[in-house]
């Protein structure tokens, strides 16, 4: 079952429209869909890939400004005040080197339906305001 949205709507405000609705968007061959999620729509999580195409702007570019503003760290980790606001977290995973044999783990930023709407409207004032320095 999908979910069905008012076709004036843009890519730029799915993120709000997503959280509203109790649905997650999801690419499937480069079109949009959103369907309906179980459970609490304020415990989704997106990898930050996910995230950036909500907000309509390119991943390497959220990265970027991500960084500019400190809230990751030079391991691309989320810093704990954003943690903590709900607004990011960390992800961990792990695998075996096939090779090696050695045991690995993976950790990543993961954005909140909280968080993506808080950097849309980051990433909204950063349009706005192209010449205001990252803080």
């Amino acid at each position: 079952m999908q979910v069905k949205f008012p076709p004036h709507i843009k890519v730029t405000d799915l993120a709000d429209f997503v959280a509203d609705q109790d649905c997650k968007i999801i690419e499937d061959q480069n079109n949009y869909k959103v369907v309906p999620i179980k459970g609490n729509p304020k415990t989704i999580d997106y990898t930050v890939q996910e995230a950036a195409k909500l907000i309509g702007i390119g991943s390497k570019k959220l990265f970027i400004l991500l960084k500019e503003k400190n809230i990751l760290d030079i391991n691309n980790l989320p810093k704990r005040n954003y943690t903590e606001a709900g607004y990011l977290k960390t992800k961990l995973s792990s695998w075996t080197h096939p090779t090696t044999g050695q045991y690995q783990i993976r950790s990543r930023p993961i954005v909140t339906s909280k968080g993506v709407k808080w950097l849309k409207k980051m990433v909204d004032n950063q349009q706005t305001n192209p010449l205001k320095k990252a803080q």
